[in-house]
């Protein structure tokens, strides 16, 4: 009955991503749920040992049908059919063709059309595939052409059997830690990280028949031919160039014979004798429908003789390889050795009178390329100690040995095989000669299914979560916290997308590019009217992305503070004076709080701290009104003090004359004296400068009319009153302080242009008035300046981005977060 190979449906479906995916594990979505992933602690004792004694650390590993329930143990890829218990199956190539061996040294050129992903190193390799050089179930895939490259992964036929018999095959998967398999799918859906690999017309599962051929009772004597086996299998020996005896030449002189020998022991074959000599061979022919009479032990020498009885009526089917047993080498001790070369061939030769026609056997045959040999010796497969040639057709095995077995595979259907003592003819090594004791026929079932289809391998996906930050306009790290998961793919790379912004309600406006810096850091800005004031300012940021922490912080500069600037040449004296009090106005009028006040000031005056009631009582008092609420004095406030008679001497000398001008800001004139002795004294000007806006920087220019600004000859002092209440000392003005005002600057007024200035910065804190007095030498100061920060009150923020991490292989995995800035004033 004929072995049938009938596949059943089921798949065996690997999953790279890190844990098991099968129907019970991951039974949502559909993707996973179909997979087949199995504990690797599970696997066959076939499979585990041989990944063992190859140091092996499995990363995953799958079973045919596998839903992961307990108790289940997977279901057949193939039933089979006729099967008997001397039925052998095999993974196989194309037709039933064997890989080669994984052994050292050994190359493939079976491609498995998949490529490897080096977790380490990120490099790409093509996988070629071998066999287990123990148990043909067993395919390797391998990162490279040679049995000295690392497995990737392994594919395992398990042969379901009753009583004995194998009736289907599951199939079991592995593969390696430290590899993935390359995909060519990228994308961020899950049916894109479930892209899947398979090894279609690349992996076939074959019945596998040896048939052991033993020459006993086989005829002795100079022979034409010999036939050993039975009537649907056997296999026809002949010398290399046997004597054509149905055209009348002589079998023993005329060509090359078949001869036998016992030597004590098995009967075995020589050509010219017991032995096969140096350079001499044996074609082994491969026939089916063999006339049982022509058979050993039925031949008899008289039909040995005669070419019409190589009687038989076809060729056999479907073989890929055979194995040769050598025996009784002569010289006879341990070390002899010998080179045997091995040729495969498919022949249609005719029968009888017609198989024989005066060339050598061969000729005309077509040459099957041999693509495997091993050597067992003694049970232990030694291949790697000899020398064996496979370039060619053909294979020469140097360093065969007594008793060593012979095993070849072909890459196509072969029905003749030559034997050939390829020791040198002459000299050194030509006595060595050699028996062949036995013969093995590697018979392939004609039903040879393809299961390459139903191994697959699917992909495994990144996956990247950010969260939200919800926080404040601050120049301070926000911090928020996000996950990655690349994958067995490993980590390729990390965008993030700027996809917009809104200002309060004022709808979305489409974000920029960012500029990436490292693996983990993007820099970007916006430029727009963050607090409705009409002015467009640029705001930097950063987003930087820990990934060993799953924290990333987002850092935005605060939105500059609007700058103001007015200068004493841009008001207008208010009408009256020059009196102690003058007012300079800006806009026309008072209206607004945007005028200065200036009074001259008794310098020996106190500036703050002085009880009384009411007040003013010192300085301060003249300066700012704390009730009901905060507010600067006006300058007919002031002159309410001054008339009708001095109520405040202490404080301002009622004669005194404040001048303001571009002339030059002083007392009684345009200039700013001191009494001549070093030191604020009595007899000293000075001059209160307060705008009613809060200021934070005043700059005091000085003009070169009356000599500059000599110190340390010349003292000019200035005081502070700050919007808190509190006072600054006297501080003088060093030669240190000052700053050239050079000529063109847009930002030094035109009257103050070529002379000097110094600069009185409130720091931290907010100036309500300046006090100016010269206690030596005298100064004119042509402008004043003053710079006025203003609030930043910033409308809510809200941005939108999107991360993207990519794995080894191309796949990704987005997802988009938001930041929310609330409204604050900065």
């Amino acid at each position: 009955m004929a072995i049938t190979i009938t596949p059943t449906g089921e798949l065996v479906v690997l999953d790279e991503t890190d844990g098991l995916q099968n129907a019970t594990a991951t039974a949502s979505p559909a993707g996973d749920a179909d997979d087949n992933d199995i504990l690797s602690g599970s696997l066959p004792t076939a499979l585990s040992s041989r990944l063992t004694f190859y140091g092996l650390t499995l990363d995953e590993s799958a079973l045919s049908g596998y839903s992961g329930a307990a108790a289940d143990t997977g279901d057949n890829v193939l039933n089979v059919t006729g099967a008997t218990a001397t039925s052998d199956f095999a993974l196989t190539g194309d037709g039933g063709a064997a890989f080669p061996d994984y052994e050292a040294g050994v190359t493939s050129t079976s491609s498995s059309g998949l490529f490897a992903l080096d977790d380490a190193t990120g490099t790409t390799t093509e996988i070629f595939l071998f066999t287990d050089p123990t148990n043909n179930n067993i395919v390797y895939g391998v990162a490279g052409d040679s049995g000295d490259d690392p497995i990737v992964f392994a594919v395992y036929l398990d042969e379901v059997k009753t009583s004995g018999i194998t009736t289907g095959t599951k199939l079991w998967t592995a593969l390696a830690n430290g590899y993935t398999l390359s995909h060519n799918t990228d994308g961020t859906s899950v049916a894109d990280h479930d892209d899947s690999l398979d090894l279609t017309n690349k992996l076939f599962v074959a019945a596998v028949a040896e048939n052991d051929f033993a020459f006993a009772n086989a005829p002795s004597g100079q022979n034409l031919f010999m036939m050993f086996g039975t009537t649907s299998l056997a296999i026809l020996v002949t010398g290399e160039d046997p004597a054509n005896e149905s055209a009348g030449q002589q079998v023993s002189n005329d060509g090359d014979t078949v001869n036998t020998g016992q030597g004590g022991g098995a009967t075995t074959l020589g050509t010219e004798g017991q032995q096969i000599k140096a350079q001499k061979a044996l074609v082994v022919t491969f026939v089916t429908g063999a006339n049982s009479q022509f058979l050993v032990p039925n031949l008899t020498p008289g039909e040995a003789t005669d070419e019409t009885s190589i009687a038989f009526t076809g060729y056999a089917q479907d073989v890929r390889g055979a194995e040769i047993t050598i025996s009784q080498m002569t010289p006879g001790n341990t070390n002899t050795s010998a080179t045997m070369e091995l040729a495969a061939y498919f022949t249609t030769d005719g029968t009888g009178d017609n198989y024989i026609d005066n060339n050598p056997l061969v000729t005309g045959d077509t040459q099957v390329n041999i693509t495997d040999v091993n050597v067992i010796r003694a049970g232990v497969d030694v291949t790697d100690t000899l020398t064996v040639d496979l370039s060619g057709n053909t294979a020469i095995i140097t360093g065969v040995k007594d008793d060593d077995v012979i095993q070849y595979t072909t890459d196509d259907d072969h029905n003749r095989v030559l034997v050939r003592n390829d020791q040198p003819a002459q000299g050194a090594g030509s006595n060595v000669s050699f028996d062949l004791g036995g013969f093995t026929i590697t018979q392939v079932s004609s039903d040879v299914e393809e299961v390459g289809s139903k191994v697959k391998f699917e992909d495994d996906g990144p996956t990247v979560t950010v969260n939200d930050i919800t926080g404040i306009f601050t120049n301070a790290a926000q911090t928020g916290t996000w996950d990655h998961a690349p994958g067995e793919d490993d980590f390729e790379a990390l965008n993030v997308s700027f996809d917009s912004y809104e200002i309060d309600d004022n709808g979305p406006v489409a974000g920029s590019a960012l500029t990436k810096s490292g693996d983990f850091t993007f820099t970007g800005s916006i430029t727009d009217d963050f607090n409705g004031d009409g002015n467009d300012e640029t705001v930097p940021f950063a987003l930087t992305f820990d990934p060993a922490t799953d924290a990333y912080t987002f850092q935005m500069e605060n939105p500059p503070t609007t700058i103001i600037q007015r200068d004493t040449t841009q008001g207008a004296l208010k009408a009256g004076g020059p009196d102690p009090v003058q007012t300079l106005l800006f806009g026309g009028s008072e209206a607004g709080a945007d005028d200065v006040v200036f009074f001259g000031a008794v310098v020996t005056a106190p500036q703050s701290g002085v009880a009384g009631d009411p007040p003013p009582n010192d300085l301060l008092d003249l300066i700012v009104n704390d009730t009901p609420v905060p507010s600067d004095l006006t300058e007919d406030q002031i002159q309410a003090f001054l008339s009708p008679t001095n109520q405040i001497p202490t404080l301002i000398n009622s004669a005194t004359k404040m001048n303001v001008s571009t002339s030059g800001i002083g007392i009684n004139n345009n200039n700013l004296d001191g009494n001549g002795t070093l030191g604020i004294q009595a007899g000293d000007e000075s001059f209160v400068f307060n705008p009613e806006e809060v200021v934070d920087k005043v700059t005091v220019y000085i003009d070169n009319s009356v000599g500059g600004y000599s110190p340390p000859t010349e003292q000019l002092y200035y005081t502070i009153y700050y919007t808190d209440g509190t006072i600054s000392s006297n501080n003088l003005v060093s030669a240190a302080d000052l700053q050239n005002a050079p000529r063109k600057d847009p930002t030094v007024p035109d009257v103050a242009e070529g002379g000097k200035f110094f600069e009185i910065d409130g720091g931290t804190k907010q100036i309500d008035a300046i006090q100016l007095t010269m206690g030596a030498g005298t100064v004119k100061i042509p402008v004043i300046q003053w710079t006025i920060e203003q609030e930043f009150n910033p409308e809510p923020l809200h941005l939108d981005f999107t991360a993207t991490l990519f794995d080894g292989d191309g796949d990704s995995s987005e997802d988009s977060f938001a930041i929310d800035l609330a409204d604050a004033t900065v």
